[in-house]
């Protein structure tokens, strides 16, 4: 763990202890000015040796510093005062920030135009349904995808709807999940120029290859297959981790994706491939497949 000050500079910090009323009160009086512990304990009306327990703690959490010595009744005062104007507990690596950009990427095309939403999210219902009964475990991913899709809206309006909910499936859609959990990506898979066949195995008609595995997804804007002038954003795997796999491309990789299929002259239609490159069981990164 690191402390980190006003002025950027981390203190290793080996045993570090959270702050109680004590260290509060002691800081505050710091705050306006350097005192020494026993004219401390006198203001605060407590035993010197407390005091002097929470400079101590303090002193090594690099909270606060000595500034000066002098002698008080022939006993020799240590002033203190804080290090730095303000802090903040670091627990953990920081994540990289994304810096994203103002003009549209294309893989949105479509989807917003001049700064809103003009599709609808569909997400398959945590609840048992369709022909296989089963339910959708993709809410948490729907967030992250809804975050970075409302980073490029001028007011962030985003509309979210279950698949059980959809009744014109000819409107501009963002369809999230593989069709076992999606009502509305069941409709669509046969249509689509990369699908999942009977196995769940996805099948890529541009490249003619087949991919397996839970942690592959399929990411795509093309038209409506059920009316061409509009478009859908498909964003799906063959289980919740394959379209958490897709999610994290278009968040990560929205300008590689955002390109035609490398077999293909006329799809934006890609199959990637989550990844866990910090090895904690979370997929935070994919490889692109086509």
């Amino acid at each position: 763990m690191l402390i980190l000050n006003d002025k950027n500079m981390g203190i290793n910090a080996k045993e570090i202890k959270f702050l109680g009323y004590v260290d509060e009160k002691i800081l505050s009086l710091l705050k306006n000015k350097e005192m020494y512990p026993m004219e401390i304990a006198k203001v605060l009306r407590m035993n010197e040796q407390t005091i002097y327990y929470h400079i101590k703690k303090l002193s090594k959490m690099k909270i606060i510093k000595p500034t000066r010595k002098i002698f008080v009744g022939g006993i020799k005062a240590t002033y203190f005062s804080l290090s730095s104007d303000a802090f903040f507990f670091k627990v953990r690596e920081f994540k990289r920030i994304i810096k994203i950009p103002q003009k549209l990427p294309k893989i949105l095309k479509g989807i917003i135009e001049n700064g809103n939403l003009i599709s609808k999210i569909v997400v398959g219902s945590p609840i048992s349904h369709g022909d296989f009964g089963t339910f959708s475990r993709d809410i948490e991913s729907v967030s992250d995808l809804s975050l970075f899709i409302g980073s490029f809206l001028e007011v962030p309006n985003i509309a979210t709807i279950r698949d059980t909910m959809v009744k014109n499936i000819k409107q501009n859609l963002i369809i999230v999940g593989g069709p076992r959990v999606n009502g509305i990506m069941k409709k669509m898979n046969s249509k689509l120029p990369i699908f999942f066949d009977k196995n769940w195995k996805i099948v890529s008609t541009l490249s003619g290859k087949t991919y397996s595995g839970d942690n592959i997804g399929i990411i795509m804007n093309i038209e409506n297959p059920f009316i061409k002038k509009n478009r859908v954003l498909i964003v799906s795997g063959k289980s919740h981790r394959g379209t958490k796999s897709s999610i994290i491309s278009l968040i990560k990789h929205f300008e590689k994706i955002g390109e035609k299929n490398k077999f293909s002259k006329k799809y934006i239609a890609h199959v990637v491939r989550g990844m866990d490159k910090d090895y904690d069981g979370i997929i935070d990164d994919v490889e692109i497949l086509e």
